[in-house]
């Protein structure tokens, strides 16, 4: 099964075991019965209650998921277990919708493997870790989770955190005290249902949430005023679209930007980063997604040439710096996830 199309919800809304409550709870529910369209029916499923998506699976005839979610105000806490797969926000999908929301995600059981602004890494049971819908991101799960996720308007998270880059993509450890401290919130706005929670604004709740996000995240948060995130924020993104060209310096994203050069490596350092840091980042990120079933018929050297490194052996080099594995090796993980015939 190769890409899944979009479909509008209300065409499989009468598949779904949808629940409406009086506690604002809605249920969706691959049905059993029909399991070899379970696949599409999910991907209906997350539209519903996430953003658009691409999802792959390669155990499409056994595929099963489950998605409650609880609504308050502007904010839906959704408890979610669903089979092996791969979850992908794209920049098509991005620009075709208008999600703009920070999803607060933590792992209840199973292993989660998330990639976002050029970082990766691998969640477990207790951690957690926030993704940011307006940009690519994406997710692999090679065995069932369930995960727990708290969707809150983006406004929220930039009152307290002007740099959603800052937060987003970074594993925040289930031991941690702050941590412990953040999941328990969340959990008891659950157990507490609407009726009792209306008794204080919607906002107000997510408002201490976003505090426990930033005492839980810490010193990765930088210390930036708002027009300083959105000029980094336009920097990263010059960047981005130029990133196949090999010897791209600081200089001429600076002119893009229309800053100065030496204004572009204070903003970056200001933020614990570089600029080449953030280069490499991002051509890895990139060079990852081509590994991935969408770059398959594409060599390692040709992957490497357009996401801007000289030759395949510096490629080579940078990746196995950055990932802790050869570019094959992770070619073979990533399609690990993948129906033969995608």
């Amino acid at each position: 099964m190769g890409r899944n199309e979009h479909k509008t919800p209300s065409m499989r809304k009468e598949v779904w075991r949808e629940q409406s409550m009086k506690d604002h709870r809605s249920i969706w529910e691959t049905p059993g019965e029909e399991r070899h369209a379970n696949l599409n029916f999910w991907q209906d499923a997350v539209l519903a209650t996430f953003c658009r998506v691409n999802i792959h699976s390669r155990a499409q005839d056994d595929f099963l998921g489950r998605i409650e979610r609880h609504s308050f105000d502007e904010f839906d806490l959704l408890d979610i277990k669903v089979s092996p797969h791969t979850f992908e926000r794209t920049p098509e999908y991005i620009v075709d919708d208008s999600c703009n929301d920070i999803l607060i995600n933590t792992i209840k059981s199973g292993y989660l493997k998330f990639y976002q602004f050029g970082r990766e890494d691998i969640v477990g049971p207790g951690d957690m870790f926030l993704s940011d819908s307006a940009s690519p991101f994406s997710y692999l799960f090679n065995d069932p989770i369930a995960v727990q996720t708290f969707r809150i308007p983006r406004r929220f998270l930039t009152s307290q955190i002007p740099n959603v880059e800052d937060v987003s993509a970074r594993k925040i450890d289930a031991e941690g005290h702050w941590s412990k401290a953040l999941a328990a919130y969340i959990g008891a706005l659950q157990a507490s249902g609407r009726d009792h929670l209306s008794l204080q604004p919607a906002s107000q709740f997510a408002e201490q949430i976003v505090s426990l996000v930033r005492l839980a995240i810490g010193p990765s948060i930088s210390d930036i005023s708002h027009h300083q995130a959105k000029t980094l924020t336009r920097i990263r993104q010059a960047m981005r679209e130029r990133l196949n060209e090999e010897g791209l310096s600081p200089r001429e994203i600076a002119n893009d930007v229309g800053i100065s050069r030496s204004y572009l490596n204070l903003l970056l350092a200001k933020a614990d980063t570089s600029f080449r840091r953030e280069l490499d980042g991002m051509r890895i990120d990139l060079a990852m997604r081509m590994l991935g079933p969408y770059g398959r018929r594409l060599s390692i050297k040709e992957v490497a040439l357009q996401c801007g490194f000289a030759n395949g052996a510096h490629f080579s080099r940078k990746f196995r710096a950055a990932r802790g594995m050869p570019p094959s090796e992770y070619r073979h993980f990533a399609l690990a996830a993948e129906p033969e015939d995608a």
